[in-house]
């Protein structure tokens, strides 16, 4: 479960999002 009051600074909001989203990092589909 996700601590909400942990993501409450945007950056790590936003780092927590993306690491959920893409687990292996962000990659080109081409």
């Amino acid at each position: 479960m996700i601590n909400i009051q942990k993501l409450m600074d945007n950056a790590k909001c936003f780092e927590t999002l993306r690491a959920m989203r893409w687990p292996k990092g962000v990659t080109c589909p081409e």
